[in-house]
């Protein structure tokens, strides 16, 4: 049963032996669950469908007529590839499930073996309510999800059913298996003729305490702990190669097989873990037709490795094949090309494929079997925890794969060792490979705002890209994402104010905050209308923070997000509210996650070792010390379980190509809401924009429905269409930082006023007027009224820099008369395109003083670029746009972060880092930064790379006595 079967199983209920009639009361009585699935049943039904149907009719009439009424069992309903019943006790319910077990393989006698049919079960038994036609509750969901743990033939059983911990067993279970609850456990060991193997305390998905399991399987005449090995016998794998065979039937080519054979049997023997048979001795299997089994009573082998090739002229294809003669599975399998001629050198690179490949795979085989199986006296088990402390203490070989290379696809990560007095260029080395398969998670384009802040002297401090980006940097390391597609816009804001000081509520956001985020909503707007993203943070100086100012309120997210440059930790948190999660144990904070789980002791504590491998050496995170990323700790890194939350939010904030061709009209409108003070409009339009964008606008993430709802009028009063308006809480309260949760917010009614922003899709021209109710009679009304005039002037080049001007004036009369309607001022967005009007991208918004100054390097460029100017004055707009220009084509701005050579650095690691401004271009791949030095060449690619540093020649200073160690090193970057 998949996932997804599990799911449905979870919402089947079984039907009360106290209730029989429709309609009956509710009842809670204690039951025991069974639940059985057809193993690939999908599959069965879709290659065989009329032969399995009547083959599972047949089986559920024996369960019914004779296996349930044996086991004093009820039938509870067939789910089609599956059945449910129900029991009194325990010992019934396995001993049913496995008489099901036995049924199914006497009637697969005779059936080609990719049409048997086995079951996997679960069985829980629990408290549940019953209606006298379904059972409902925990216990019976945990039915189902124990059925998809087992494999074919096999039964589990749970541990601890008082607790009634549902779903999300069924993950532990093996194909086969029954779970249990721990009454069921209790109950095992009276009157079943059955093994138990305890599963140990296992941890389950969407449970917060880990359950224990036990395994139920049939009656063995041995000890379930006897060991498969005679303690004190040689423990090693030994491997059979068999010569391959020819597809061909070749008789000029028989001798390749036993060249295979050969040159993979000559490396294998080097290992020092692994004994290796005789060709000699496994030569007489070649071309004979035996089984696995036989070949190993023959030969002794533990692995048999055989295969077949074809050669075509002097190509050669091999297909190989390793397995395991305890199980009887293909471990690894494989088909390799090369040449025929490869064999005959002494380092043949096929033989070295193979034999690198499996090696491996028998390692891996020894590690899991050793690690599952119950070992044969505690002796051997001390042996088992000694050699795996060994084994981390003394290895040397930890590899770090950067995020950056991580890029949702199959990737294949190979290592090679040389030993360390013959080189790297020595022939003499050892190579393996796997293939691993990235989730493709996007990057995050997220927009950053420079803020501009002035002092109580009126000394203004402006933040630099690089610090900006700096701060990014943390957030890259450590949240579910491979990098972040970061752009520093042009828009800026300038602010005074305490945003430093503490908020008023515990887990809020003070005033300074609450002003410069309630400015960013727009910018949200067009930046996710135009591509850029819907993730906007507003970047404050460090130089707010006051000198030993003690608590500081570091970064707040309304909405928006912000952040104060150099606090990363405060990033990477405002960014996971973004993705909507709450804080983690805040005091006085109702908007705290409850479900976050409490790993013992310190109830922020991110639960397991957390490492950081953006640091040299790569920093650990005790979690007896460290704190989860959305608390209020002073040492933090990410849980598994925000990290978890978080990757499965990643789509709130997917953005999707649009095509430019297709635009839509979109009002970008700001409206404030009042609570209705006397002689005070109950609605204020304070800005909107009215624009063709091919993009969506953003998702509504930690917005509150406002009682605002909007219907747009056409010219006889017909309505079109309904907006229903979100707001954000911008007034302090328990929300502030996060907005997750909404327990204890104060009710929008009792707000002196609700700012809300939106984006309408206009349905057409027909638009002629808005209309503002509550879901009861409209109370303000905006007409369309006449565009606006605008032009524009430039642009003016100024060191680097573009100025345009800009002149509007609002069409007469400037409103419409009745005391109902309402008035939007004249709103200006200044656009820019580099492909004369293809795609556009926003620069700025409602500019003071009429006029707008661009970093020319931000813009894309082209051939015919042109500024367009587009003001709206109530549902109508008009635009201007400069002559077309040329303007050299913009690239992404790297910035580096280095050790300064001028200052003492100790020898050893030097860590080098590069921050990517994408402006709108996309973040770059690995490939495309590149590290060289001067005395050791490459050093790498990516965003990371690190150096030695090393003692260089002695530097002269004036007093010509000092000698400082300085970085020997002089990188380069190479960029696109």
């Amino acid at each position: 049963m998949s996932d997804e079967g599990a799911d449905k199983g979870e919402k089947q209920n079984l039907a009360s032996e106290r209730s029989g009639v429709l309609g009956a009361a509710l009842v809670r009585q204690e039951t025991v669950v069974l639940l059985v699935d057809l193993v690939e049943s999908v599959r069965l039904m879709r290659q065989h469908e009329g032969p399995s149907v009547r083959r599972w009719a047949d089986f559920v009439r024996v369960v019914l007529a004779e296996i349930l009424p044996r086991h004093r069992g009820l039938l509870v309903k067939s789910l089609g590839d599956g059945l449910m019943a129900r029991f009194e006790k325990v010992p019934d319910a396995v001993d049913a499930a496995a008489e099901m077990h036995r049924t199914l393989a006497k009637l697969n006698t005779g059936i080609p073996e990719d049409q048997h049919f086995h079951l996997r079960a679960g069985i829980n038994a629990a408290f549940a309510w019953s209606d006298g036609i379904d059972i409902y509750g925990t216990g019976v969901n945990l039915a189902a999800r124990l059925a998809t743990l087992a494999g074919p033939g096999e039964t589990i059983a749970s541990a601890s059913a008082h607790e009634q911990l549902a779903a999300d067993l069924a993950t532990l279970a093996n194909p086969g298996e029954t779970i249990g609850s721990a009454a069921a456990r209790d109950e095992l060991t009276h009157g079943v003729d059955a093994t138990c193997e305890d599963l140990g305390e296992c941890i389950l998905k969407h449970f917060d305490k880990p359950i224990r399991a036990y395994r139920v399987g049939p009656p063995s005449p041995h000890p379930s702990l006897t060991g498969r090995r005679h303690y004190g016998v040689a423990m090693e794998p030994t491997i059979a190669i068999i010569p391959f065979g020819s597809r061909n039937n070749a008789p000029e080519h028989f001798d390749v097989g036993n060249l295979i054979a050969d040159s993979v049997i000559w490396r294998l023997s080097k290992a020092t873990n692994m004994k290796v048979i005789s060709r000699l001795s496994t030569n007489v299997f070649r071309d004979r037709a035996s089984d696995v089994a036989e070949m190993s009573a023959h030969l002794g082998a533990t692995y048999i490795l055989s295969g077949g090739y074809v050669v075509n002229g002097g190509h050669l294809m091999v297909t190989a094949e390793l397995s395991v003669v305890r199980t009887n599975q293909v471990v690894w399998s494989d088909r390799l090309s090369g040449e025929v001629g490869d064999l005959l050198q002494p380092e043949s690179e096929l033989a070295h494929r193979i034999a690198q490949a499996v090696h491996l795979s028998v390692f891996d085989a020894e590690v899991e079997h050793v690690l599952t199986q119950p070992l044969p006296t505690l002796e051997s088990y001390s042996l088992l925890l000694g050699s795996i402390k060994l084994m981390h203490r003394y290895s040397s070989l930890n590899f770090i794969v950067p995020a950056y290379y991580c890029r949702g696809s199959r990737t294949t990560i190979s290592v090679r060792l040389w030993r360390a007095d013959d080189g790297p260029m020595s022939s003499y080395h050892a190579t393996t490979s796997s293939v691993v398969t990235f989730l493709a998670v996007p990057a995050p384009r997220v927009s950053l705002v420079r803020v501009n802040w002035t002092d109580a002297a009126g000394n203004v401090t402006k933040p630099s890209d690089a610090s900006m980006l700096a701060t990014t940097s943390l957030a890259e390391r450590m949240l579910p994402f491979p990098y972040l597609e970061t752009t520093i816009l042009g828009l800026e804001e300038n602010r005074s104010g305490a945003f430093a000081a503490p908020p008023a509520a515990s887990g809020g956001c003070n005033l300074a905050w609450q002003s410069l985020l309630s400015s960013l909503p727009v910018t949200k707007i067009f930046t996710a209308l135009f591509g850029l993203g819907d993730i906007v943070f507003g970047m404050v100086p460090n130089a707010v923070v006051p000198p030993g100012g003690g608590g500081v309120n570091s970064g707040c997210s309304i909405g928006s997000a912000g952040c104060i440059i150099g606090f990363n930790t405060s990033f990477a948190h405002e960014l996971g509210h973004q993705y909507g999660r709450s804080h983690v144990a805040v005091a006085g904070d109702a908007s705290s996650d409850p479900n976050y789980p409490n790993f013992g002791g310190d109830t922020k504590s991110i639960g397991e070792v957390g490492i950081d491998t953006g640091t040299s050496p790569p920093t650990l995170f005790d979690p007896a010390t460290s704190d989860d990323l959305m608390s209020y700790g002073q040492n933090q890194w990410i849980s598994p379980y925000t990290y978890q939350k978080i990757l499965d939010g990643w789509d709130s904030h997917a953005f999707v190509t649009a095509d430019a061709r297709h635009v839509r009209s979109i009002l970008v409108v700001g409206v404030r809401l009042h609570r209705g003070v006397r002689d005070t409009r109950p609605v204020e339009i304070r800005q909107a924009h009215l624009v063709a964008a091919a993009g969506l606008p953003p998702k509504h993430i930690g917005a509150t429905m406002s009682p605002l709802s909007i219907d747009l009028l056409d010219g006889s009063g017909k309505i079109l269409a309904t907006h229903h308006c979100f707001y954000v809480p911008g007034h302090g309260g328990t929300c502030g930082c996060g907005c997750g949760s909404s327990a204890e917010m104060v009710s929008p009614e009792r707000e002196p006023y609700l700012d809300m922003h939106e984006a309408i899709e206009l349905p057409g021209d027909e638009v002629a007027a808005l209309s503002f109710h509550r879901g009861g009679e409209p109370f303000a009304r905006l007409e369309a009224g006449g565009a606006p005039r605008v032009e524009i002037a430039g642009p003016e080049r100024r060191d680097g820099s573009l100025a345009v001007q800009l002149q509007t004036q609002a069409s007469l009369p400037g409103e419409t008369s009745g005391d109902n309607n309402t008035t939007a001022p004249v709103s200006v967005v200044v656009l820019f395109s580099g492909d004369d009007g293809v795609t556009w991208q926003p620069v700025a918004v409602d500019p003071p003083n009429g006029e707008v100054l661009v970093d020319a390097d931000r813009l894309p460029g082209g051939e015919r670029c042109r500024f367009r100017a587009v003001a709206t004055a109530g549902l109508r707009a008009a635009h201007a746009d400069t002559e077309p220009f040329k303007l050299a084509p913009c690239r992404r701005k790297l910035h580096l972060d280095l050790p300064d050579d001028k200052c003492s650095i100790k020898s050893g690691a030097v860590a080098l880092r590069a921050f990517v401004d994408s402006r709108g271009r996309g973040a770059p791949a690995p490939q495309e930064i590149r590290w060289t030095s001067s005395l050791e060449g490459e050093l790498g690619f990516g965003p990371r790379a690190r150096c030695a540093a090393r003692q260089g020649p002695p530097r002269n200073y004036r007093d010509r006595t000092r000698r400082h160690r300085r970085l020997a090193h002089r990188t380069r970057h190479h960029h696109r």
